[in-house]
Parts: structure tokens; sequence; C-alpha cells
């Protein structure tokens, strides 16, 4: 039985970002369907699990409701340690990839799992690259091998650990509500790349407009004052 005090502690100022998930987007290529998804790795319990069909390799697509930092992660396989996953890359920010990316693309950061990381309820394994997976707005996970011969993977539970937009200032929510305008609207290949302001108003000038200007109505306000003032 997995008690409260066998179960990974986070680190100042760290939460659970379950939560933040975007969990009717998320989605799973290879996964054993109907009978263990996506879903049942994202709940809380080691009674059900993720599982995979053809062969050992998984490919998890996560959105988030509002951008992360992930910090740790923790993959958990209870007492199937030999179908645990091993050989796991992290895409950010990536959309609709499938295997073949997955196998030729470079990942934003990679960790080869021990058994005693995976084993029964797992413990948190840090991001040792600080930066690799800050402000993400979707992740792609790809297990690409277990840590035995099984023909299949298995995943009880999947937890990514971090800080999320409640731990960011003002400034980060507006810019954030202007880029998620961006994204649903754009192309993804250019929003991935970074737009710039103008290229964004160009695209969504009656939504972009509003916010700029309700950015700078302080100052607005204050020209108009001075004005008035001088006359």
């Amino acid at each position: 039985e997995i008690t409260q005090q066998t179960r990974p502690l986070y680190g100042m100022n760290e939460e659970s970002l379950l939560e933040s998930i975007d969990k009717s987007h998320a989605t799973c290529m290879n996964e054993l369907a109907p009978d263990h998804t996506l879903s049942d790795a994202l709940a809380k319990g080691l009674d059900t699990w993720l599982e995979s069909d053809c062969d050992e390799q998984l490919l998890l697509h996560i959105p988030f409701h509002v951008p992360v930092d992930v910090l740790a992660v923790r993959f958990a396989a209870g007492v199937h340690d030999d179908e645990a996953p091993r050989t796991v890359h992290f895409f950010a920010n990536k959309h609709s990839m499938d295997f073949d990316d997955a196998a030729t693309l470079r990942p934003t950061w990679s960790v080869e799992l021990s058994a005693s990381d995976t084993a029964m309820a797992g413990r948190l394994v840090r991001v040792d690259d600080c930066l690799a997976l800050r402000h993400i707005v979707e992740l792609t996970i790809f297990v690409e091998d277990n840590q035995g011969s099984a023909p299949t993977t298995r995943i009880a539970t999947l937890e990514l650990v971090g800080k999320g937009l409640a731990s960011t200032d003002m400034a980060n929510l507006k810019e954030w509500l202007v880029l998620t305008k961006v994204r649903r609207l754009c192309p993804l290949d250019a929003y991935r790349r970074g737009l710039s302001l103008s290229f964004s108003l160009s695209l969504l000038r009656p939504v972009c407009v509003c916010v700029c200007v309700l950015r700078n109505a302080p100052d607005t306000v204050r020209v108009a004052r001075r004005a008035g003032a001088a006359r």
C-alpha cells in the first residue's frame, strides 16, 4: 500500500501540475484502448494504469490550461518493474507529433530512468536542465523503451511537478492571454518560432489592440490630463 509518507515530497513552491492539465485534449498513441489509457495514468493511485499496445513505445501529448514550468517528473509502475519506462524524451510546445517525429526530432530534455526511479510509487526525478521545460503550454512525452524485455510498457502513475501560472505576475498573464489567441488563430509553426508584436497585431488586431489599449490605459489618462491642464 502506498501511504502519504512514501510518496515523493515536493520542493519549495512546487506543486503537482495534475489540475493544470487539459485532460479532455490529452492523447496517447499506441495505448491499449479502451482498457488502459492515458487517463488511467493521470488518475491517483496504482489501481489503474496506461499500457502500450503493439510494442513497448508510447507517445503522450499533454496540453495545459495555463503555461507551466515542469521541474520534476514521476513515473510509477507498481509491482510491474520490468514494464516501467526507461528511456523517456520530452518535447516542449510541439503539436501533432507522431512516432517518426519523435525518433528524428531533437528532444527538449531526455532522461534514462533507473529501476529504483519507477519501482512501486516511483520517485521524483529532477529536470537537470533548469531552463529546459519552462513556460510549457504543450508537452509531448516519448517513451522509447522499458526496464526489461517486456513486450509492453506500463505506467500506473505519471506525475508532473513544478509551478503554474498562479506563481507568475500579471505582466506574464497579459502576455499569455495575447499569445493564447495567437496560437489558436495562427499557424502553429509560426507561433513556435515566436511571433513579433507587429505580426501578432496584423492577425489579431481586434484582440491585441484591446489588450494593448487596456494595458496602456493609465498612460493615456495621464496624457489627457496634462493636455487639459495645459489648456
